[in-house]
Order: structure tokens, then C-alpha cells, then sequence
């Protein structure tokens, strides 16, 4: 059933805007499916199973196990190994006060061991190079270069 508001019921003359709501009325209509119907299916009906039967098995029994005995084994004993003796060996030495006679034993002297000197190495400044184009320089109109026209800076510094 559609029921469209804004239409008068005795005369059909409009009301308010109901060709607006005419345009945007959707109807839904009952529209037929398919629908799957039951098939019958093969009932499987209790068939006995024969049940397998336990089967008697042969247990194996705990039997004896010959173990190895324990058997005295040859020690290696501790025992007196010669070791060399220290040998006292002279240290040459400075004595703190004059000798009379010659030491037998060189003094040691100081030994001289070279230095390396930090020297401070020159780094080379950057020189400016003039920028040449290829470009035609422009002139002035009274016949001479403008300094502006030059790509080259007036102060070597400036780089």
C-alpha cells in the first residue's frame, strides 16, 4: 500500500509538495526466492561392529643383569721431582758515596731516547679564482664596464 501525503483525497488537487515526495517514494515489493527444499538423505541405521578383544601378551619379567664390579685401580703417587735453585745474579747498582777503588759492576747510565717534536705545519690558504663566463658583458650606455657588470669581487678577502 503507498500512502503519498500533501494530495487532497475528494479533488487530487496538490497540497503541499507532493510531487517532491512522489519522486522519492520507493515501493517495496515482495519479490519471490528461491529457497532450497529438504532432500532426503540415506539414514544410516546401528549395525553391530564386531569389538576387538584384548589378547593375551607375554610380559617381560625382571631378570638379573650382571654389573661390574668395582676393582682397585693403580694410583699415580706423588713424588719428589729435583727443581733447579735460584741463583742469585748482582744487580749493578750506583753506590751513594765515592769509591776508592774500581766497582767491579758497570754503573747505569742514562740512556738518550728520542723525541718527536710537534711541529706546526702551514695550511694553505684558499686563493680566489675569478669567475669567467661565457656570457657577453654588458656596457653601460655611456660607452665604459659598470663595476656591478663584473662577476669578479672588488676585495679578494670577500670569498
Amino acid at each position: 500500500m503507498r500512502i503519498v501525503t500533501g494530495v487532497s483525497p475528494v479533488a487530487g488537487a496538490v497540497i503541499g509538495p507532493a510531487h517532491v515526495i512522489r519522486e522519492h517514494v520507493t515501493v517495496n515489493r515482495q519479490l519471490g526466492v528461491p529457497v532450497a527444499q529438504p532432500v532426503p538423505v540415506p539414514v544410516t541405521r546401528n549395525i553391530p561392529v564386531p569389538v576387538p578383544q584384548p589378547v593375551p601378551v607375554a610380559v617381560d619379567r625382571p631378570y638379573a643383569v650382571a654389573v661390574p664390579q668395582p676393582h682397585p685401580v693403580p694410583v699415580d703417587r706423588p713424588y719428589a721431582v729435583p727443581v733447579d735453585r735460584p741463583v742469585p745474579v748482582p744487580q749493578p747498582y750506583a753506590a751513594p758515596y765515592a769509591v776508592p777503588y774500581n766497582v767491579p759492576y758497570p754503573v747505569p747510565h742514562a740512556v738518550p731516547v728520542p723525541y718527536v717534536r710537534q711541529v706546526a705545519v702551514p695550511v694553505p690558504k684558499p686563493v680566489p679564482v675569478p669567475v669567467v663566463h661565457d656570457t657577453p658583458v654588458a656596457v653601460a650606455a655611456h660607452g665604459h664596464l659598470s663595476s656591478s657588470s663584473l662577476s669578479v669581487p672588488a676585495d679578494e678577502h670577500a670569498w
